[in-house]
């Protein structure tokens, strides 16, 4: 696993850095549990505390975005 440190990932094992490492994640995600993804899910998922942060980074990643505010979904294409 991954760990998210100053908009970098990083392998404790290895110590690879990684800047697109949640794209992967995002991936395997969907694969397991289906195209939706609340900011809930990606926070649990890649473990990240800030739901900022994961809205940042759900937005970068370019995912369509549907609802509003407690409501929000985003589609994983």
């Amino acid at each position: 696993m991954m760990v998210r440190e100053k908009r970098n990932w990083r392998c404790h094992i290895c110590n690879h850095q990684d800047s697109n490492a949640h794209f992967a994640a995002l991936y395997e995600y969907k694969k397991i549990f289906g195209d939706e993804i609340t900011n809930a899910a990606a926070r649990s998922f890649l473990q990240i505390e800030s739901s900022t942060v994961v809205k940042r980074i759900l937005k970068n990643a370019g995912l369509k975005k549907i609802g509003e505010n407690k409501g929000s979904k985003y589609i994983i294409s």
